[in-house]
């Protein structure tokens, strides 16, 4: 459904648009979740095809490699928090082939992992004219089929067969496989796709300041034009954007932080977080720079006696307005806002628009359902200090447009203490 912010009653196509704002510079206040999408240039796997991911998926099956491979690092490190990761391969590559006598095999994607894979065609003891031909990545079997003739041989996940003849072999293995570098085209072809899925985080674990800048142009696209409120994840990039979050220094920490970012509910933030993923995170920082790092919107791990933390879960926005006050630079408060968007945008999609007629009875029972919604991210603890009058939905100059007034009130998790101890 259409959606986005609106300068004036600009819109022609139905849809729900917002405009989410602060209500003054000094106002004093504090769906689905878990989804990350991640890039990633592989060395298996369709290119440019989406596919999502989670804890039970077969890594092996779905994208050539087990759990525990580096290959597999990123998509680990995200899914420590999330629930769910929507992976691309942003890369094409060769694909390994090998031949014995008749017999061609060739792997069915392109990419160095081919060349991990071995077949074994094993000559049948009770019948001389069949053969068992038998598909290995690494030590793995993952196929077996007995057959009296190549053309008998189906493909399976890994390779294909072609020739005129099996002979018995202990092993042959692939050769030729190679990466491809990733494109800005392919990565564009990504963000084309990304649209037609539900998430909430992108993670780019990249330093490609030409990439980050495409995808930080996308998000804010989504956000601002599209009404889809998800965040971006990058590394070393003053975006000034509460869409963005840059992560100071480490760009394979993002997917992780895109994790607990996407996997923590509107009540909950993510700063003094202890990381627990497998990278090595060494880098010291002095109190000022700590200090210029937030006042600069950079998201910092830093060493804590035997942990690496969080300093303070916020975005990269730095600079404040009445429209975006110095409380859209938090993560939480701002999981209130998308979240609340998002969702009243799937409520009036699923059961207003085109539904209901537009007159004081179908404009009470919206106001009477966002309210209910309200008082659920209340009950959370997300929002605070709701009132009925905190709603209003008024009717528009056109008999098919309504206008809809919010007012919220989120709030933040404490993160300073400011003691007075005195000994007597």
């Amino acid at each position: 459904m259409a959606g986005g912010r609106f300068d004036t009653v600009n819109r022609i196509r139905p849809g729900f648009y917002a405009n989410v704002d602060s209500d003054s510079l000094n106002v004093n206040f504090g769906g689905v979740r878990g989804v990350v999408t991640i890039p990633l240039s592989l060395g298996w796997g369709n290119v440019g095809k989406i596919v999502k991911v989670d804890a039970t998926t077969n890594a092996l099956s779905v994208l050539g490699y087990e759990w525990d491979s580096p290959m597999l690092l990123q998509i680990r490190e995200a899914l420590r928090h999330a629930n769910s990761v929507l992976i691309c391969r942003v890369n094409s590559g060769t694909a390994a082939t090998a031949t014995n006598e008749g017999l061609t095999i060739t792997a069915v994607n392109g990419g160095s992992r081919g060349n991990d894979i071995t077949v074994r065609v094993i000559a049948d003891v009770n019948n001389a004219s069949y053969f068992t031909v038998e598909t290995l990545i690494d030590t793995t079997l993952i196929d077996s089929q007995t057959v009296n003739d190549v053309v008998d041989l189906s493909p399976n996940n890994f390779v294909s067969f072609s020739g005129t003849g099996l002979v018995a072999s202990a092993g042959i293995p692939l050769t030729g496989g190679v990466d491809n570098e990733g494109t800005t085209e392919l990565y564009t072809d990504y963000l084309l796709e990304l649209e037609k899925y539900v998430f909430n985080v992108i993670a780019l674990p990249t330093d490609n300041e030409t990439l980050k800048l495409l995808t930080a142009n996308y998000v804010r696209r989504q956000r601002d034009g599209e009404g889809k409120y998800c965040q971006l994840v990058v590394a070393n990039f003053k975006a000034d954007n509460e869409g963005i979050i840059n992560v100071k220094d480490y760009a394979n920490a993002v997917s992780w932080v895109a994790g607990v970012t996407a996997g923590a509910n509107v009540n909950e933030g993510n700063t003094h977080r202890r990381y627990d993923g497998e990278l090595s995170l060494t880098n010291l920082y002095s109190n000022a720079e700590i200090e210029d790092g937030l006042r600069s919107g950079e998201f910092i791990l830093r060493p804590d006696k035997e942990n690496i933390l969080v300093e303070q879960d916020i975005n990269s926005l730095t600079t404040f307005t009445k429209q975006r006050n110095t409380f859209f630079r938090k993560n939480r408060v701002l999981r209130v806002l998308d979240t609340l968007i998002n969702d009243l945008k799937d409520l009036a999609s699923n059961f207003f628009i085109g539904s209901i007629t537009n007159n004081l009875a179908g404009r009470t029972l919206f106001r009477t359902e966002v309210l209910n919604y309200m008082a659920g991210l209340e009950a959370l603890g997300a929002i605070e200090n709701l009132e009925t009058s905190d709603v209003e939905v008024i009717a528009g100059t056109e008999k098919d447009e309504v206008y809809v007034n919010i007012y919220i009130q989120p709030t933040d998790a404490i993160e300073k203490f400011f003691t007075a101890v005195k000994a007597r």
